[in-house]
């Protein structure tokens, strides 16, 4: 950061926060010139991400509208029950469609 720069300043240039633009000077004050380069924003862990063996399921599933017509008749009346009708431990016994507050309508 030039001297003399705030990290408001700073931030307010580079279009960022001013939290982020402090980070990147203290980057810069412990590892010069190569602390700015580009790093990945890939969290370290997810705890919430879905288990590996069932993304591979969910892979290999892919759309079989034409392979499986019956699934296809059923499964939305499943996926609107499972949205809107479920509760669910995440969500304090609700519904998971009771977290999301954008909605231009609410469908039961």
């Amino acid at each position: 950061m030039q001297t003399g720069w705030t990290c408001t300043a700073a931030a307010e240039m580079f279009m960022v926060a001013a939290k982020t633009a402090a980070k990147w000077a203290q980057r810069y004050r412990d590892e010069g010139p190569a602390g700015m380069a580009d790093r990945s924003s890939r969290p370290l862990h997810s705890p919430a991400r879905t288990p590996e063996h069932l993304a591979r399921h969910l892979r290999r599933a892919g759309n079989h509208s034409e392979t499986h017509p019956a699934l296809s008749a059923v499964l939305p009346s499943r996926l609107h029950f499972y949205n809107h009708h479920r509760p669910h431990s995440s969500t304090g016994g609700k519904p998971p469609l009771t977290r999301l507050t954008n909605l231009p309508e609410h469908h039961d």
